[in-house]
Parts: C-alpha cells; sequence; structure tokens
C-alpha cells in the first residue's frame, strides 16, 4: 500500500552532560515534537492510514550534544547546547515481516538550515536549534 498505520515513534534519548545554569526541554517534550512532526508530514504526504496493514515502525535515536562536552577539562564545558546527534531507523512491517526498512545514523543538522522555521516565540535560541534538527527529521524520515 501506499498508506500506513503510525502510532508513535520509539525515541531513544541520550545526554551525558547536564548543564548547572539552563534548562532545556525534556526527553518527553522531545518525543512529543518529533511525534507531530512526523504525523503532520505523513499527513501532507497522504501517507497515513491507521485501517492500514502496514505499519511505520519509527526508532530515533537523539543525543543531546553539548558545546565542548568531550573535552577532558570540566572548564572548557559549556551549557550552550549544539547540533544533536541523530539517526533512524524505518520499518514498515505487514503481519509482523517487515517489508522495507531504512536506517541512518551519524546525522547532524546545522541549524542554519532553519532560519526560516517559526518557533513559537517563547522558545529560547537553544530549544530552537534542537527544534530545528527535529523538525528537518521529521521531513527527512517522510521523504
Amino acid at each position: 500500500g501506499d498508506s500506513f498505520k503510525f502510532e508513535k515513534i520509539t525515541l531513544n534519548f541520550k545526554q551525558t552532560y547536564f548543564p548547572k545554569t539552563k534548562t532545556y526541554q525534556s526527553r518527553e517534550d522531545v518525543e512529543k515534537k518529533l511525534n507531530e512532526e512526523i504525523i503532520k508530514n505523513l499527513k501532507i504526504n497522504n501517507l497515513i492510514d491507521n485501517n492500514s496493514i502496514e505499519e511505520l515502525v519509527v526508532v530515533i535515536d537523539l543525543e543531546r550534544v553539548f558545546m565542548g562536552q568531550d573535552l577532558p577539562f570540566e572548564s572548557m564545558k559549556s551549557d550552550t547546547i549544539g547540533s544533536p546527534r541523530l539517526g533512524y531507523d524505518i520499518k514498515i512491517v505487514k503481519d509482523k515481516k517487515v517489508l522495507r526498512s531504512l536506517v541512518r545514523t551519524n546525522l547532524i543538522y546545522d541549524a542554519g538550515f532553519f532560519k526560516n522555521i517559526k518557533h513559537i516565540s517563547m522558545m529560547d535560541k537553544e530549544n530552537e536549534r534542537e527544534n530545528g534538527a527535529i523538525e528537518a527529521l521529521g521531513k527527512d524520515i517522510v521523504e
């Protein structure tokens, strides 16, 4: 078929450094936004049909990265968020059989691509960078 049943993604969220001076959106927020983006893009492309016998299974890996987090000295680490490291694994499943799958790893979205994204004004710039990546990934997965 050309449209799929889709409920929600599975998100593997990783964060190794935890900033002391700033708070960022929660894992739940990220997951909710990813789901919304993917559903929105599936609908735009008429790819969603909850009566379909083929199901779209989407697993996303997202690692939140902070500037300098891999540097050896505490003083070089920063509470400023960088572009997240992303990967995904998409499968089309019918009767428990995988018909097609696509795996991509080590994707890095540069915030430069997202100048046109009109984010809700209360979002700070750091969340915007992550949301830009979320939005791009949602589109990318559907395409």
